[in-house]
């Protein structure tokens, strides 16, 4: 029999937690699963941040008319909010099953903040990753407190008072940095690492270095948390005449292409976005590239696509993309903030440019190793959740 599986997110075009959504999807599809998704229109009001009764509502009414064997959830806080696993609850009441399975994108179900952040004194700042433990009250929003008050808002609401995170029966964490916070937060889920799908074309694997090789290269979304301001201020402090290309859209790019007009040396173009299928064979065009964020990110798949193109790669130390990092042949570390700790490791990757990045095992990055392990991952909660039953 056809296992029913229904895969729910906020959006479908984002970023990377999106391509993770419709690799997932189509892996469930060549699982032979018969598949449903659920997605949102991209709208919200503060109340429906909070609760929406409109999700909920759909979430039901899909689970009744399906009667799914299997729930795969990816990010559903910013635009569907928690009123999808109220919806779980409700129909698991009456229903047998479903299982739930939940791709952690970020650290959403540990903190308010997905970046497991917060800002005293308006200055961002990361909560412990060694000995994490997150205040039910705290400045979790740069925007300033009512939105900080929304967001502990949901969070407590949803996991403190309803503990709906108990509907939850397996996670799924990209990287171990990430899975290992969850269980220390007190998620009652198991974790199981899956490693996030990358693709690699023939033209970009194991390809020598191209014509851009001379320059430098940032690709993903431009916002605040990917720290490319910060980043260019600390080169500008080591001297470094920067030459480098960043490709992608967000919130910075106005303030990004400000700072590129008034360095003192170097050279910094802002490119438009990168097709998917375009980005290993952009990537292998550089020498090397940099992803500078300023929160602990969870495993950045531009990071391992660029490894995968033969690209060294230089980033921050901590966090998720550093965990990845160092699953590479050739990749420098840095601390954020500090212009000779930037110059050490952009010398240590630029001073053999013929030298190119390979993963050591890059089979779980692989299409097949990913389907592969999530069909177990999927056969071991659906057995679990059929002997409760």
């Amino acid at each position: 029999m056809r296992i029913r599986s229904l895969h729910v997110s906020d959006l479908t075009d984002s970023g990377g937690a999106e391509a993770v959504f419709a690799d997932t999807v189509r892996a469930a599809e060549d699982l032979g699963h018969r598949v449903t998704t659920l997605v949102s229109d991209g709208r919200r009001t503060a109340a429906s941040y909070l609760w929406s009764r409109r999700w909920y509502r759909e979430m039901r009414t899909v689970l009744a008319r399906i009667r799914p064997d299997l729930v795969h959830l990816h990010n559903y806080h910013r635009f569907l909010s928690p009123s999808v696993l109220l919806a779980i609850r409700d129909h698991r009441r009456a229903h047998p099953g479903p299982a739930v399975v939940h791709t952690a994108h970020d650290y959403h179900l540990a903190c308010p903040n997905s970046g497991f952040q917060h800002y005293p004194r308006g200055r961002r700042t990361t909560f412990s990753l060694e000995r994490p433990r997150v205040p039910v009250l705290a400045r979790f929003d740069h925007r300033g407190w009512p939105h900080s008050l929304l967001r502990a808002g949901q969070h407590g609401w949803a996991y403190r008072v309803l503990d709906l995170r108990r509907e939850i029966d397996l996670v799924l964490s990209p990287s171990e940095l990430l899975g290992l916070v969850i269980e220390q937060c007190g998620v009652p889920a198991p974790v199981t690492v899956l490693r996030n799908p990358v693709h690699v074309t023939p033209a970009s694997d194991g390809a020598a270095a191209g014509d851009l090789a001379d320059r430098i290269v940032y690709l993903g979304r431009v916002a605040p948390e990917k720290g490319l301001l910060e980043f260019l201020d600390a080169v500008e402090d080591a001297g470094i005449a920067l030459r480098m290309d960043v490709y992608g859209t967000g919130p910075s790019v106005p303030a990004l292409t400000r700072r590129a007009r008034t360095l003192r040396q170097g050279d910094i173009r802002l490119l438009p976005r990168v097709p998917r299928r375009r980005v290993g064979p952009t990537l292998a065009r550089y020498g090397a590239m940099v992803y500078p964020s300023v929160w602990p990110e969870n495993a950045p798949i531009a990071v391992v696509e660029a490894i995968t193109a033969g690209v060294p790669v230089v980033v921050p130390y901590g966090g998720g993309v550093e965990e990845v990092a160092r699953l590479s042949e050739h990749w420098a570390g840095f601390d954020t903030g500090d212009p000779t700790s930037i110059a050490r490791a952009l010398a240590s990757v630029t001073a053999d440019p013929g030298r190119r990045n390979r993963m050591v095992d890059p089979e779980p990055f692989t299409r097949s190793g990913f389907t592969s392990r999530l069909a177990d991952a999927y056969g071991r909660v659906l057995r679990e959740r059929e002997d409760r039953s």
